[in-house]
């Protein structure tokens, strides 16, 4: 397996990418992004981007990052994942929970940069899930706060399926879902192959 990690330094928090492919990478974190870190992943036929994000205003300048990578990208297959830590206003929490910050730029990914949210792809525009769960008070609220984007020619290039795995945060090996991608390529390319 080829692999690599990258951490702020602040926290023990970060990314980790492994492949049976090799790749090279790269961060591209945003400059003074104290708790949060951007890697670039090149694999030959594709750019992935694993993303740690921090809290509250502080995830501004990491969405811009993205965005900007993201279009940045051309026509290059482009798969975007990790922590976000935010998600869609309305559907992306329990109702009446705390609001995100960013909701604005998380939605944008899709209606200004192109991007598909994948496990909407999967599971449908009005399906609820929820990957981390707050403790705050005597409510247990929940949260999709991990997320899988892609662009269309990643797309025009692999079948997806985007699901959530409870069981690392239901045995407490941690305190979030793991979000799992399943790739097969399309039976064209295959065929060129």
């Amino acid at each position: 397996m080829h692999s690599t990690t990258l951490t702020d330094g602040e926290t023990r928090n970060g990314v980790f990418v492994a492949s049976h492919a090799a790749f090279t990478s790269r961060s591209v974190t945003p400059p003074g992004g104290r708790t949060g870190v951007l890697l670039l992943g090149e694999f030959a036929d594709f750019l992935l981007l694993a993303c740690y994000f921090p809290q509250g205003q502080a995830k501004a300048p990491f969405f811009e990052r993205c965005a900007s990578i993201a279009s940045g990208a051309a026509d290059r297959p482009f798969l975007m994942l990790g922590y976000l830590n935010t998600g869609n206003q309305q559907r992306d929490r329990v109702p009446g929970s705390s609001p995100y910050h960013c909701s604005a730029a998380f939605d944008g990914l899709v209606s200004e940069h192109g991007l598909v949210d994948l496990w909407r792809r999967t599971n449908g525009d009005l399906a609820s899930e929820w990957n981390w769960f707050s403790n705050c008070g005597n409510t247990r609220n929940g949260f999709r706060l991990d997320h899988a984007f892609a662009k269309k020619s990643f797309l025009d290039s692999w079948e997806i399926a985007c699901r959530y795995d409870h069981r690392p945060r239901e045995s407490n090996w941690t305190d979030h879902s793991a979000i799992k991608l399943s790739l097969m390529p399309h039976k064209a390319q295959l065929l060129s192959n």
